[in-house]
């Protein structure tokens, strides 16, 4: 079932062929600097090359990924990886992103493993990863990056970035109070107060080290509102001019009112995926495209570039968009999608985190407009869902959207368990995490894991048994009564695969479908 169908038929950014326009084509577009993709983001760039790889077995035989036509070529990229092109999971690391501005301004790694990103293949789909879980199986807690080209020389009052862009899956601790867990792109130079907005804030928090910083849009536009902190897969961009600056920001926008800081020389190279600050955050999101222009485009040829991008992603355009559905999830760990193994192999036994089953419903229904939120947190008992949701969960409402879906309670009751809570006490939490939810509006649902086999008087059975019985009068839907993994073998972290999560997916998915209709 897909939403919005006769929408969608309409909508110009899906439509295929040959009048596709592609983001590095868009008539009357500014400069480019540098770009990359995992596809051509320009027909000129047809069976050009991508990236070049390795594998973390064998750095000595790096791989150059071309595309094919003007898609990645899965089958090339799957005979590397040794996997299937349609079923299978793998990936490598990354030490070269080909620059498709003709300028031949390549993004680069040539450092050790530790610093390199991923390129993953999942089931035909490509993702640059830039941090994350699934890049621990590297052994990297979080340094990896590319530099950007030192011909890219950009001016704080004439130039603008571009990125098709899917934050990392969690934003918890960040809805209320914005946060950085967004962030890309590094610009160079590093004393020049580049997107510094003053010297009060110049705290990783309150600066944007990448395209937008969810604190400096909060200094931009006011409050921080519902659909600014989606984990959607979305355009990010900035376009900044000698008389203002404006972000866009998960298909909102905000004007600063007056142009970006100067400084005292334009902005030369820089990183994509690091931060050189000791208490900031890596980037855990995921990159398709990412475009940097050393000129401004006027406001028409932004919105051309930005439609492109959705065409790019096959995704659809949010922007105002009154048949769009609003999704909060909240939870523990493995609604988060926690997992990845530090001492790992690159294939599906090892990694899922960053990638869970919110991820994998979300990629599955990017072309429809449901805007996603995930705040659900490693450890989280059912009282720690209320006190997420409580602070960060009720700012996640959009009150524009057609319906907004909150999934709440979930696998915490398992952190019940491990703390010896009963299940009545996780369900009376869990009662008072519905009642919060729909007095802000929001239709309310939940999942089940199955509890076959265990007995009565166990946290999960108990809780399973009280939610099975009052669901009905609560009002909450039940997406699945018996949600169940199969075993998946060794995992360092406890935490399930993309094996084990797309089983969470494919349980869950019907029932939420049905409700987002």
């Amino acid at each position: 079932m897909h939403l919005g169908l006769d929408l969608l038929l309409t909508n110009t950014t899906l439509l295929a062929g040959a009048n596709v326009v592609l983001p590095l084509d868009v008539e009357g577009g500014p400069s480019v600097a540098a770009a990359f993709g995992v596809k051509p983001l320009r027909k000129a760039w047809a069976d050009g090359p991508l990236f070049q790889l390795y594998n973390f077995d064998d750095p000595g035989s790096p791989f150059t990924w071309n595309a094919r036509g003007l898609e990645g070529d899965i089958g090339a990229l799957a005979a590397f990886l040794e996997v299937d092109p349609v079923t299978g999971v793998g990936g490598a690391l990354i030490n070269v992103a080909y620059d498709q501005s003709g300028h031949g301004r390549d993004f680069t790694q040539s450092g050790g493993t530790g610093l390199k990103p991923d390129l993953w293949l999942i089931r035909r789909k490509v993702y640059y990863f830039g941090g994350g879980f699934l890049t621990l199986v590297n052994g990297n807690a979080g340094g990896n990056y590319l530099n950007v080209d030192a011909g890219v020389s950009l001016d704080m009052h004439d130039h603008a970035v571009f990125a098709l862009h899917k934050p990392y899956s969690s934003t918890n601790a960040n809805a209320a109070t914005g946060g950085h867990q967004s962030d890309i792109f590094v610009p160079g130079g590093g004393s020049n107060g580049y997107w510094w907005w003053n010297n009060s804030e110049n705290s990783p928090d309150a600066m944007s080290t990448g395209l937008v910083d969810t604190v400096a849009f909060d200094t931009w536009a006011g409050p921080i509102t519902a659909p600014i902190l989606s984990i959607s897969k979305q355009v990010q961009a900035i376009v900044a001019r000698s008389t203002d600056a404006v972000m866009w920001f998960n298909e909102n926008s905000a004007s600063k009112g007056a142009p970006l800081p100067q400084g005292g020389s334009p902005a030369t190279g820089g990183t994509i995926g690091k931060f050189p600050y000791a208490d900031q955050d890596f980037y855990g999101g995921r990159i398709e495209a990412f475009i940097i222009y050393d000129e401004a485009p006027s406001d028409a040829v932004a919105a051309k570039i930005r439609r492109a991008l959705y065409s790019f992603g096959n995704m659809s355009d949010r922007t105002n968009n009154a048949s769009r559905v609003n999704v909060l999830v909240t939870g523990a760990s493995l609604d988060q999608g926690q997992g990845g193994d530090a001492t790992g192999a690159y294939d599906v036994q090892h990694n899922g985190g960053g990638y869970g089953w919110v991820e994998i419903i979300a990629d599955r229904h990017a072309g429809e407009p449901i805007v996603w939120h995930n705040i659900a947190a490693s450890g989280a008992t059912t009282e720690d869902d209320l006190a997420n949701y409580n602070g960060n969960g009720k700012w996640c409402f959009d009150p524009g959207a057609r319906k907004n879906i909150a999934i709440v309670g979930n696998s915490a009751v398992g952190n019940d368990e491990f703390q010896a809570h009963t299940g009545a006490a996780a369900y009376a939490k869990f009662v008072d995490t519905v009642n919060a939810a729909k007095a802000d509006g929001w239709d309310v649902a939940t999942y089940l894991f199955d509890v076959t086999g265990d007995s009565p008087g166990t946290t999960s059975y108990d809780y399973v048994q009280l939610v099975l019985a009052n669901a009905a009068s609560l009002g909450v839907t039940l997406l699945s009564t018996s949600v169940a993994v199969t075993p998946e073998g060794n995992n360092a972290t406890g935490h399930f695969n993309v094996s084990g999560y797309t089983q969470m997916a494919d349980q869950i998915e019907p029932g939420l479908i049905s409700l987002l209709a």
